[in-house]
């Protein structure tokens, strides 16, 4: 079936709105957006010299988005899917939208580009997440056999041969991340978006998350560190302000829409008067899109995982050995995938230590330490102190282990 991208005719034009306010029809008219370069393009409004803006999620390649209520965080995600729909076909980008306030993607629910329907329940989405991580980790071993770097070559490569799977964007949405960090499964939604975030630009899988309580109860030092490109909408301190952006300023500002954006780790900082999409404008794209193709919505997305994670292509093997379900089991649903990994060399050699968890998954010493703190938590090893920071294992699995 052809699929025919969304019209221009679709979107009211500016005279039909206050003229304080930017309409995204103006930007997409613009030859701006006809000639952009970006691989996935984002409008995010105009600057005060009346020049549009619009930024490449590719080389974002995650952005943290920030503002109090009403400032204008709603909108300008709903022009960003907009500015999606406009440039990818179903078949080239997938959307998974979280929405705890119930209100805010609903009116997305029949777009053919969702991976599963808008998830509002809190205790769904880190299965979400884990599959997500599950993904990547399943195209980083399938990127690798084909002897490709990244998603456009691999996709390039992919349109040459046919008998090679094509692999969409992935485009992963947060309307409100308090309310995961909120949730029992904190520890285990932080530590998967730290793992899509660092990993996820090379196969296609993109993270914008948005919240009004801009705090490091929300946005540890972790993850700011791993989102580049922040956004920030009014805030109700300078606090706030430097939180976000490493400075002050969105403290002032006043009205709606009104944003500074730091880019990709720039040390610059951009105001921008935010693009603005009315509900019914919406409301017709969804329609012309959903009338074309159905959702082909994949269950597996927010069920409890089956499909076990294997670091590298190493540990292929070990994830079908008999000894493995023994300890497998103590592991809860949550965990990142980084702890199967662990605990399949754990299996293999009886004694880790966190030099041998970094040398061989190749991960830094905090991730490492936090894998056997992990691992102790679920009763699967006990910390020797005689041996410094090696740990021994403590649940016996049905066959023998050799020592370090």
């Amino acid at each position: 079936m052809t699929y025919e991208l969304p019209q221009l005719a679709l979107f009211s034009r500016d005279e039909d709105h206050d003229s304080n306010f930017v309409n995204i029809r103006s930007i997409l008219e613009s030859d701006e957006w006809s000639n952009c370069n970006a691989k996935i393009p984002l409008i995010l409004g105009k600057d005060p010299k009346g020049e549009n803006v619009i930024i490449d999620l590719a080389t974002a390649p995650h952005i943290l988005m920030a503002g109090s209520t009403g400032s204008g965080k709603s909108v300008c995600m709903d022009t960003m899917i907009m500015s999606l729909l406009f440039r990818f076909r179903p078949d080239e980008l997938k959307f998974i939208l979280f929405d705890p306030k119930l209100v805010e993607f609903e009116k997305y629910n029949d777009l053919p580009h969702l991976l599963t329907p808008v998830i509002n329940d809190s205790g769904k989405f880190p299965f979400a997440l884990r599959w997500a991580a599950d993904e990547l980790a399943r195209r980083f071993h399938v990127m690798s056999d084909a002897g490709v770097r990244n998603i456009r070559d691999f996709n390039a490569h992919s349109h040459d041969n046919r008998s090679h799977e094509y692999m969409p964007i992935i485009v992963i949405i947060i309307d409100e991340l308090s309310d995961l960090m909120k949730s029992d499964a904190r520890r285990d939604v932080e530590e998967l978006i730290v793992y899509i975030a660092q990993r996820g630009r090379a196969v296609g899988i993109h993270l914008i998350i948005s919240t009004q309580c801009p705090s490091k109860s929300v946005f540890s030092s972790i993850i700011k560190a791993n989102f580049p490109t922040r956004i920030c909408f009014r805030v109700s301190s300078q606090k706030d302000s430097r939180f976000v952006l490493d400075n002050g300023g969105a403290e002032i500002l006043r009205e709606p829409g009104n944003m500074i954006c730091k880019a990709n780790g720039s040390m610059n900082m951009k105001r921008i008067q935010g693009a603005w999409t009315a509900d019914k404008d919406i409301l017709h794209v969804v329609h012309f899109t959903a009338g074309q193709m159905v959702p082909q919505f994949n269950h597996r997305v927010i069920c409890a995982p089956q499909k076990e994670y294997v670091c590298n292509s190493s540990q292929e093997e070990t994830r079908h050995r008999p000894e493995y379900a023994p300890l497998k089991k103590n592991l809860h649903p949550y965990d990142p995938p980084m702890a199967l990994a662990a605990l399949a060399l754990l299996q293999m050699e009886g004694r880790i230590s966190t030099l041998f968890l970094q040398r061989h998954l190749e991960i830094g010493y905090d991730q490492a330490a936090s894998l056997i703190e992990l691992l102790e938590e679920r009763g699967i090893i006990r910390l020797s102190p005689e041996d410094g920071p090696k740990c021994e294992l403590l649940i016996s699995a049905d066959c023998d282990t050799k020592g370090e």
